[in-house]
């Protein structure tokens, strides 16, 4: 059935334009279905479906509003919401108005005493700061510089000299602060040696065990003489025991030893009225020998170095021996005592003897 024809009327609101949203894309043109009659035949090969015509079809570009029409297009707002606004932001314009009409307050002091003031960008200075901490001009160069050194109508100020000038304190807070002198602002170029303090100058002597007594026998525990029985006779400056064998009776010199690698017996030697005052610890230092430059010829060669045992100890050994020896003989079985070196047998426990 063929379709029937629409009435004028229609036709004529059909005709007439509709008022378009603004903002709103541009709509393509419809197009007009054309009769089967009037149909084209299709060409040859592959067939665009509608989807891939929707996609290659350029897309409508949006209309671009100016900010005039939409301040025009934009509703009005209301009075109410207008009178609130204005009520808001009154006080605040207030607020500024009154704080640019104030004074500017002077800022309180800390508890220092100084005031913080802000530093003015604009000042120029005539050291300006290279880097952080490294002006231009060194402390001497702004010296020259300033003039300062041309004045000659310069009096010298006498220094006021209190009893304790030293020492100075000042309040702060809610107590008291001493304040000591400042260090010295220049120090020499040059490096100046000064003495330091060595342990050895102020050096402290270990105490002595309440075991060892002048004439006492001590077991030597390391050494040369390692297991050979001594007599004590004093106590050095440097905390070192001077014992001898004697050295008659089993070889042992006078010399120096550490009491911590020695042990103490119960048996005694009376050693009253011996002088042993001229023995120090200066008395034992070897003499600094003195090195000899070494030729072509003898550079390789090994030197044979002698111990040489000055007379003067030898004598002084003997002093001290013939007196202690007649001591000891005086004893029954000490002679044979201090000949014996100490040994432990398989049987003989450290902890369990008593010596």
């Amino acid at each position: 059935m063929p379709p029937k024809n629409p009435s004028p009327k229609a036709k004529a609101k059909d005709a007439s334009p509709k008022p378009e949203p603004k903002n709103a894309a541009p709509k393509a043109e419809p197009k007009t279905a054309s009769p089967k009659t009037e149909a084209k035949p299709r060409p040859e090969g592959k067939t665009a479906s509608p989807k891939t015509d929707s996609k290659k079809s350029p897309k409508p570009e949006p209309k671009t509003v100016s900010p005039k029409t939409e301040a025009q297009t934009a509703p009005k707002a209301e009075p109410k919401a207008v009178a609130k606004a204005v009520a808001k932001s009154a006080p605040k314009v207030a607020a500024k108005a009154d704080a640019k009409k104030a004074p500017k307050k002077s800022p309180a002091p800390t508890a220092t005493g100084r005031v913080d003031k802000k530093k003015k960008s604009a000042r120029k200075t005539r050291n300006p700061l290279l880097a952080r901490g490294i002006h231009k001009y060194s402390r001497s160069a702004k010296y020259h510089r300033s003039g300062v050194w041309a004045n000659k109508n310069w009096k010298k100020t006498e220094k006021k000299t209190g009893q304790n000038s030293s020492v100075k304190t000042k309040q702060f807070g809610g107590g008291w602060r001493v304040i000591r002198q400042k260090e010295p602002r220049f120090y020499p170029a040059d490096h100046v040696p000064h003495p330091l303090n060595y342990n050895r100058t102020h050096h402290n002597p270990s105490a002595l065990r309440p075991s060892i007594t002048p004439g006492t026998i001590l077991i030597l525990l390391a050494g040369r003489f390692r297991g050979r029985r001594v007599v004590f006779l004093k106590q050095l400056k440097s905390g070192l025991l001077l014992v001898t064998g004697p050295y008659l009776i089993n070889g042992v010199p006078l010399r120096r030893v550490n009491q911590a690698y020695v042990i103490a017996t119960s048996t005694k030697v009376d050693v009253s009225g011996l002088n042993v005052n001229k023995y120090t610890d200066k008395y034992f230092r070897r003499p600094k020998e003195q090195k000899k430059k070494k030729t072509e010829a003898t550079l390789f060669e090994t030197e044979k170095k002698e111990k040489v045992i000055k007379p003067e100890r030898k004598a002084d050994q003997k002093a001290v021996d013939t007196e202690l020896v007649t001591r000891i003989k005086k004893v029954p079985y000490l002679t044979a005592y201090l000949v014996n070196k100490f040994t432990l047998t398989q049987k003989l426990h450290p902890h369990e003897v008593k010596f």
